[in-house]
């Protein structure tokens, strides 16, 4: 039996649009629209995968004349949450850049729309997870390799780039760096060890380089507290050299009892009490995000993303961004 082809629509021009790979190969799109806030997304109009799909200037006139499974959304970050919660209304499945919700209540009005219609999945664009390295790195700390976890740092470094658009320089716009760059490497520690965050005891965030850039932070860092007694430590900035070589510079070393397992560059190194460091494969769970997004649409896939998850991690960002804006510890379900 052949596997469900989906209809997709895009909507919104700023995120990843981790699905669009897909179109042809399990996907078919049926339409490109405008987030309403700008016109980014008809960018994607000239693109090969995109040929004979038709633009619309309003994302809801789009879902009203092509009805899709499912959208690909990338808006401006301030838009992920009411959009969400329309296609959510209409029965429509969500595959969406972060973050999911902006705010407590758009959080748990999308908790409430799903658990309405428990056969939608919405899933947020954690894509890092797919990459070979870090599911090496899951590999080694979920079969003990490490030991028991105690420490997990992270970073995650941007370049800012000549300029940001305007929506960067207030929280109306820009969600702020934790939850804009910071939920990656946090969901990553999340995902390679298996331990939930119970609280976010502490931070810091500033703006010291990009000062015309108003509320902008252009670092920030998170402290929280995982299940079993470990503690992480997070740090995101936008302070990556122009003239550095990639876009992003991000790190992540899980340090346990028996050994620590770190990706850098790439590459996972894993060093034990008893084995020099050696460079980890990924065992081959590395297919492609946007296959692996469709399989988990159908109801399969690796266990990679869920719908699960990406509520849970919603809590987890919006937690983290209000412990350090308010300098006050947050409990984590």
């Amino acid at each position: 039996m052949s596997e469900h082809v989906f209809t997709v629509a895009v909507i919104g021009g700023r995120g990843h649009q981790s699905l669009t790979p897909g179109i042809g190969r399990g996907a078919k799109l049926v339409g490109i629209a405008s987030d309403g806030i700008d016109d980014e997304a008809k960018k994607y109009a000239a693109a090969a995968w995109a040929a004979g799909a038709p633009y619309f200037d309003s994302w809801q006139e789009m879902l009203r004349k092509t009805k899709p499974e499912v959208i690909s959304l990338g808006a401006q970050p301030s838009c992920n949450g009411p959009i969400i919660i329309a296609a959510l209304k209409r029965g429509i499945h969500v595959v969406s850049d972060k973050p999911i919700a902006n705010t407590p209540a758009e959080l748990r009005r999308i908790r409430a729309l799903l658990a309405a219609n428990p056969k939608l999945h919405l899933l947020t664009e954690f894509t890092m997870r797919s990459a070979p390295a870090y599911m090496a790195a899951r590999n080694a700390v979920r079969s003990g390799k490490v030991g028991e976890v105690v420490l997990v740092t992270g970073q995650k470094s941007y370049r800012f780039g000549a300029s940001r658009p305007e929506f960067y320089k207030s929280r109306a716009g820009y969600p702020g760096t934790i939850a804009f760059v910071g939920c990656h490497i946090m969901d990553l520690g999340y995902w390679i060890t298996g331990l939930k965050y119970v609280a976010a005891t502490a931070g810091a965030q500033g703006n010291i380089a990009r000062k015309d850039y108003g509320e902008f932070e252009d670092h920030a860092v998170v402290l929280l507290k995982m299940k079993n007694g470990a503690d992480a430590v997070m740090h995101m900035d936008y302070l990556r050299p122009a003239a550095a070589p990639t876009h992003g510079d991000d790190r992540i070393r899980v340090a346990g009892s028996k050994g620590v397992v770190e990706v850098r560059d790439e590459k996972c190194i894993l060093i034990t009490q008893d084995q020099t460091p050696v460079e980890l494969a990924s065992g081959g769970h590395d297919r492609e995000a946007c296959l692996e997004l469709l399989a988990t649409l159908r109801g399969g896939g690796r266990g990679i993303y869920s719908t699960a998850e990406s509520l849970y991690m919603a809590e987890v960002i919006l937690k983290a961004r209000k412990c350090v804006d308010e300098g006050r510890p947050q409990k984590i379900a």
